[in-house]
């Protein structure tokens, strides 16, 4: 498998393979996410994402939208505690096009206010519809605790009243402080080559002023052992158990991504077998960065919750 890497002159990194396909894939992998929110912006990362779609200097919401829809193509974008993605997806000789509205949208947005207070209540909406989703909250709850007191420690979508303070002014303060160029990489992968990948972003992307972070991220402090119960109303029970993980740089990663397979990962774990053959259902999910793997165990009977973090890693 190989990569080809680059750097543009702002800063901005760059990273393509070449396969043999119709379909190309390109992404603006940002370095900021929940994690670089002060304590009175949370949430803030996350409605950046959302207000990316809602127009820029050169287009209003519905062409942003509609720009790489009309040609077949798709762009999306998704937010996590260390990182925004803008992502898309097109035809390859279309490729141009994407690489074109991403460097749009992340640099030329312009955040109306009108635009803004819609989205404000689709992520209201997020919000209820996950607190009605004990099988989803669980994993927030967990990690709350897991991480208290860090830059970790709180959810990505935040709380419906900050929400409602934020403003076009919050989110270029926001971006203007974490949305630096010598915190994003360029990715793009399709059946084009590495010359013509490099040409297309620093035609798209070159043009921005450098800038670099002036803050740093810092570790969690280690966490003691706990154990929590909340008695819900339901007809399910939702179970936890975890610890914090291997970073991406330490070679013990691999051998526990391995493990996490064996007992959570496929339908046809170890974990999963078992299950079915007690007549119960499991479902996993991916572990986030640094954070244990995350299973949930599903019965019909108790209406109860439980979360337990063991005391050795």
């Amino acid at each position: 498998m190989e990569f080809f890497t680059y750097r543009l002159p702002n800063g901005i990194r760059g990273i393509h393979r070449q396969v043999k396909s119709n379909v190309a894939h390109c992404a603006l992998v940002i370095n900021a996410g929940s994690r670089d929110e002060h304590p009175d912006q949370y949430g803030l990362a996350h409605l950046t994402e959302h207000a990316f779609f809602k127009g820029t200097q050169r287009r209003r919401a519905w062409q942003v939208n509609c720009r790489l829809e009309n040609l077949g193509g798709e762009l999306n974008a998704f937010t996590t505690k260390e990182d925004t993605t803008i992502h898309a997806t097109t035809l390859r000789g279309d490729f141009p096009r994407a690489a074109e509205l991403i460097a749009d949208v992340a640099f030329r947005s312009t955040f109306p206010e009108r635009e803004l207070e819609r989205e404000k209540e689709v992520i209201a909406d997020e919000i209820n519809t996950y607190k009605d989703s004990p099988a989803d909250l669980i994993y927030d709850t967990f990690e709350d605790m897991l991480f208290a007191g860090s830059e970790l420690g709180h959810n990505i979508l935040g709380r419906k009243n900050a929400l409602a303070r934020y403003d076009g002014e919050a989110i270029r303060a926001f971006t203007g402080r974490t949305h630096t160029t010598d915190q994003m990489v360029f990715s793009s992968i399709g059946n084009f080559s590495a010359k013509t990948a490099e040409a297309v972003a620093a035609r798209y992307f070159a043009g921005q002023a450098a800038s670099a972070r002036g803050f740093g991220r810092v570790a969690p402090a280690p966490c003691a052992a706990f154990e929590k119960t909340v008695v819900k109303h339901t007809h399910q029970t939702h179970c936890i158990i975890g610890n914090r993980a291997y970073g991406i740089g330490e070679e013990k990663r691999l051998p526990l991504a391995l493990l996490i397979n064996i007992l959570g990962g496929p339908c046809a774990s170890s974990t999963s077998w078992c299950a079915r053959r007690t007549g119960c259902r499991t479902t996993s999910k991916p572990a986030t960065r640094r954070t244990a793997t995350r299973a949930s165990w599903r019965s019909t009977s108790a209406p109860k919750t439980a979360i337990r973090r063991s005391a050795s890693t």
